[in-house]
């Protein structure tokens, strides 16, 4: 099969596109040519093939892809680059598709967090979008992505990942974890969290062509992940045992940076992986060694994050 990935040229897209080469595939990563790559990510994507575009429909139409995988979001930045990555984007994507006549799987790679944190076990809305309670900015524009990408595909699955960690992934909050351990420091936390493998994703995303169309669903592990096997993670990565401080969750919600704060509103609250479990026959578990992957990249970077 030809994949196309949108936002190939991130965390996810770089270990996706390996995982689907590897399976066979032949994949193709699209990046905006205004849009410069990151040098961890750069450093990932080497080898694979990168096609960059100023207009989404340039690269449908060149590569005929039997799938489209949309990976383009923004968690971190200002209101207006997170509304462009998460609504703006979807809104050009269907233009493309229509354009170019393109008509096969698309899935659409959101955040289950669109939910909002109801209960303590959240599982995915009965109806579409229908009842859902998003928290923050970020939740409510990846809410209406997928109302864009609903209306404009008939063929499409969309996928909504918890905490996704793994190899080059330097986002915020794993890379202030390491800017702690240089100092011999980790936080305390006495938190659980729902999180997923960036390896069980792409695994999910490959499962995902082949269900019935229209469906939605998390991708989580099971059972949540403790904060502690983050930090066990952590040590195993930096070859030495460090300090442990410990923080009530309150002080670590005041201290957070904005980027982090909004992800703490989910501590202790469990995604559910039921329909995941029924719709793919796959039960995602904790992967230790793509933790530990995560961490020793960051922590051998040249940049200090």
């Amino acid at each position: 099969m030809i994949f196309l990935l949108f936002g190939g040229a991130g965390f996810i897209g770089a270990n996706l596109a390996k995982y689907l080469t590897e399976r066979g595939h032949r994949v193709l990563v699209a990046r905006r040519r205004a849009v410069a790559v990151r040098p961890l990510i750069k450093k990932a994507i080497e080898g694979l093939e990168v096609f960059e575009y100023d207009d989404p429909r340039e690269a449908v139409v060149k590569s005929r892809p039997d799938v489209i995988v949309n990976l383009v979001a923004a968690l971190h930045g200002g209101r207006k680059e997170v509304w462009d990555a998460n609504v703006g984007f979807p809104q050009r994507l269907c233009s493309a598709l229509s354009q170019a006549g393109w008509s096969g799987r698309l899935i659409h790679i959101s955040g289950a967090t669109v939910v909002g944190p109801i209960g303590t076990t959240v599982k995915e809305e009965e109806e579409h979008l229908v009842g859902i309670r998003p928290a923050t900015y970020f939740d409510e524009t990846k809410a209406e992505g997928e109302r864009i990408i609903s209306k404009c595909a008939n063929n499409w699955v969309i996928i909504r990942p918890t905490a996704v960690y793994g190899p080059y992934n330097d986002h915020p909050e794993w890379a202030k974890l390491v800017d702690l351990a240089r100092r011999g420091l980790a936080p305390r936390l006495s938190l659980s969290f729902s999180a997923i493998s960036v390896s069980d994703l792409s695994e999910i995303v490959e499962r995902a062509v082949h269900i019935t169309a229209r469906q939605y669903f998390f991708a989580t592990q099971c059972e949540p992940l403790s904060f502690n096997e983050v930090i066990t993670a952590l040590e195993e990565a930096a070859g030495r045992r460090l300090v442990k401080l410990p923080m009530p969750l309150a002080l670590a919600r005041a201290l957070a940076p904005p980027s982090i704060r909004g992800l703490l509103k989910y501590a202790g609250i469990k995604f559910s992986c039921e329909k995941l479990r029924s719709l793919l026959g796959y039960e995602p578990k904790y992967r230790r060694d793509d933790m530990v992957d995560m961490f020793r990249i960051l922590w051998s970077s040249t940049t200090r994050l």
